[in-house]
Order: C-alpha cells, then structure tokens, then sequence
C-alpha cells in the first residue's frame, strides 16, 4: 500500500506550494477567482466522470464483471467525452460573452482532472505501484512549474489555472495508456452501466461534498463580502483540506481496493479487520496535523503565508482544521458502512440534506458574523454529517469506533497541546517551530508506549524496526 499512499502525501505536499506561490503572486482577490473556478471544475468533474473511477475500485474485483470492469469504464469515458464536446461546444456559444471565458477555463479543469484522477486510478486497481507514485507526484510538480512560468508571463489566474490543468493533462494521458495496456477497452453495456452509475453516481456526488460546500461558502462570500474574503476563506480552506482532509481520502483510496477484496473473497470478519487497521492509520495521518492548525494556528499561518493572508487566514484555520478531521472520519471510515452495502443511494439523500443546511447556515451565518460565519458554518456541517453517517451506517452495516484508538490518540495530543499553545505564543518563529518539533516527539513517544496500531504499522515498514518493536 505504501506506494498508493506515501507518493499522494507527498504530492498533497507539493500542492501546498501551489498554494504557497499562488497567494504571494495573485493576492487575496484573484486567488478568489482562480479558487471558484477552480472548484467548479472539479465539482464539474465530480457529475460527470467521479462515478467510473468509483466503480472501477469497487467492481475490478467482483466476479460478475470477470476482470473486465476497468476496460468497460475506459470505454464508457470515452463515448461520454465524445458526446460531450458538442453539448459543450453549443453551451459556449448560447451563454452571455462575460460567462464564456470562464466556462472555458472551467471546462479544461475538469477534463484535465478527469484524465489524471481515473487514470491513477486505474494503476492502483491493477497494482502498479511505481508508475503511479511517479504519476502523483509529477502532477503537482509539473503543475507548479507551469504556474510559475504562466503567470510570470503576465497571465494572472486564467495562466494559473491553465499550468495546473497542463499538469493534470500531461500526466493522466501517460497513466490512462499504461492502464489502456493493462485492460483493453471494451463498449459499455447495459447491466455494467446499470451497475456502475447505482453504485457510483451517488458515491460521486457524497464524495464531492467537500466542493460543493465550499462552493456554497464562496458563493455566499462573494455575494455578500466580496472576492477578497473568498480568497482568504479559499486559503484557509484550501490549507486545512490539503493537510488533513487530502492526506485522509488518500489513505481512504489506497486501503479501498483491500478492504473491497477482503470483503469479497473473505467475509465480514476479515474486512472488520482491515477497517480497525484503516481507521488507525486514518488518526495517525490526521490528528497530529489538526491539533497543530487549531492550536498553533498564528504560527502555521507565519510559516505558510505573508501579507493580509497570514494575519486573516489565522482566524478561520482552526475552525476548518477542526471541520476537516470530523468531515474526513465520515468520509474515510463510516463512508464504508454505505460501499460495503451497496446503499450508496442512501447516502445521495444525506448529502441533500446536509447540502441544503449548509447553503442555509453559509447565507446566515455570513450575513451575521461576517466571512468568519463561513467557518462557522463549516464545522456545523461537519458535524451533523459526522453525526448523520455514524447513526444511520451502524444500521445497514455496524462500524463501531474503535474506543482504544481513540484514547490512544486523544491522549497523545493532550500531551502535544500545550508545547503547540506555547509555541503559538512565541516570537521568534525557530522557537516555536522548536517547541512543535519537541512535543511532536513527545506525542509519538506516548503513542510508541501505547503501541498504536497505525504507528506498528508505519514502524513495521522500516527496515529491522519490526524486530526492535518485538524486542
């Protein structure tokens, strides 16, 4: 799993220099612009082709699709690429001439997207391991490269927009041939669609969440605050998603295709296993960060940004570093409950409900707590899902919260949180990333003591660590 894995993180890292680069050269209100179209696209992406990677990860392992799932999803994406290139194109022509250049952009990130995403996608789902950590992780390096040289050109968002879809683009045709080489491609048929788009279409759409809350947040913002406050919204969000929400659906991504396959070949019992086992990695990777973004937030903004930025961002970062761990454990761990069962359509019924609450607390809580009532109304959302998932999964599919998991790492970050507090109330910023340093040492020696399952696991991997864990 290590090489599903481990490339994501990183490549979640690099896209934090994205981030980075992209707040120092467009500021706050063109880093507006690029966010929103940036999330229409993938929302966009979500619709529209998110359902064919989903059902490639569940059904590549079923015995009715006989190996044959991949080469069927190939072949549905591209009679539904070809279909689409007229409707886009008369699309274009029918709408006012101030909505086209930004449908065009959008457009372009989402087919980029699309061609990167399902071909990792399919390299995962047949193993291949170093072609898709290469993959990973020249996106975003690509990605940043082409963002720098566009926009030093003079390009503004529309160049930013541009280099990371070039990026996308670039690296998903290599990855889609190497799987072409693996699959084939086949026409699709009746009962697969039928299969794939029931399981997969409500799965895209609850899998989309994310996007379309924070489309709605943005929305809000910008109707009522102004595109400066969405681009510092869309920082802090984008921060606190890429640091922890990303980092968990990539864990959740790379331990799918196993916990499918054990369920399929091997029952209940087993896949209960892989879940513990998933569910404490899924801490491990998460909480450290979380707790650093709620309680050393001043002294993550100092590193990360400059300017208006880093004095705004502050403010909204523990909400959504909060917001994205609760939101993560829904969508990583009891999301399983709904796949497992095959009653992702339940879950497309949730998603409307906490959609239209989110649109609601978005309009009111900006309109009565200014651009912070946005966070506000992301940790609200993030909690009834969190809530909503855990009550109604335990019905179809029980998926306890494993208790020792939770005290281990609960107290792990008791014992973190007071080094992370008096680091945020340092001056100088080597101190304080000292005292983080220190007390996240601190944290995993806890943890080491406790023998946590996730870190056994990561510990494991290191050559003759194993045998000194034993000892």
């Amino acid at each position: 799993m290590a090489w599903f894995f481990l490339p994501r993180i990183l490549a979640a890292a690099m896209t934090l220099v994205v981030l980075i680069v992209l707040t120092r050269i467009l500021g706050p209100t063109d880093y507006g612009r690029y966010n929103i179209i940036m999330v229409y696209g993938t929302v966009a992406f979500s619709g529209i082709f998110a359902w064919l990677a989903a059902a490639m990860t569940r059904f590549h392992s079923a015995p009715e699709f006989d190996g044959k799932a991949v080469a069927i999803a190939l072949g549905t994406g591209l009679r539904l690429s070809l279909a689409l290139v007229p409707i886009a194109i008369l699309g274009y022509l029918l709408l006012p001439e101030s909505f086209r250049f930004v449908v065009v952009l959008g457009a372009i990130f989402c087919l980029s997207h699309a061609v990167h995403e399902i071909g990792l996608v399919g390299l995962r789902v047949y193993g291949a391991g170093p072609t898709f950590a290469i993959m990973a992780l020249l996106r975003p390096a690509l990605g940043v490269a082409l963002v720098m040289a566009f926009v030093h050109m003079g390009g503004g968002y529309a160049s930013a927009l541009m280099g990371m879809a070039a990026g996308s683009a670039v690296t998903g045709i290599y990855a889609l041939w190497i799987v072409y080489r693996f699959s084939g491609i086949a026409p699709p048929n009746r009962v697969a669609l039928r299969n794939f788009f029931t399981f997969g279409a409500p799965l895209a759409v609850v899998s989309s969440g994310t996007m379309l809350y924070a489309l709605l947040s943005q929305s809000s913002l910008a109707g009522l605050s102004g595109l400066d406050t969405v681009g510092i919204f869309a920082a802090a969000l984008t921060l606190s998603m890429r640091a922890i929400g990303m980092p968990m659906s990539m864990l959740s991504v790379a331990s799918a295709a196993t916990i499918f396959q054990s369920f399929e070949e091997h029952g209940l019992e087993e896949s209960n296993r892989e879940l513990a086992r998933h569910f404490s990695l899924l801490m491990l990777v998460s909480v450290p960060v979380a707790a650093t973004m709620i309680f050393a937030n001043d002294t993550v903004t100092k590193v990360v940004f400059e300017g208006v930025f880093q004095w705004e961002v502050s403010k909204h970062l523990p909400l959504l570093a909060l917001a994205a761990f609760l939101s993560g454990v829904q969508g990583c761990y009891y999301d399983y409950a709904f796949t497992l069962a095959r009653k992702t359509d339940l879950q497309l019924y949730i998603m409307g409900g906490l959609i239209a609450v989110h649109a609601a607390a978005s309009f009111g809580l900006v309109w009565i707590l200014g651009p912070i009532g946005a966070s506000w109304a992301a940790l609200l959302t993030a909690v009834l899902g969190l809530v909503t998932y855990a009550y109604l999964g335990n019905l179809i599919r029980p998926i306890s919260l494993p208790a020792d998991e939770v005290r281990t790492m609960g107290l792990a970050t008791l014992v973190y949180a007071p080094f992370a507090i008096l680091a945020d109330n340092m001056d100088s910023i080597a101190t304080a990333l000292l005292l983080l340093t220190v007390g996240g040492i601190t944290a995993l020696v806890v943890l080491y003591i406790a023998g946590h399952q996730g870190l056994r696991i990561v510990v494991g991997r290191l050559p003759g660590a194993q045998r000194r864990w034993e000892e």
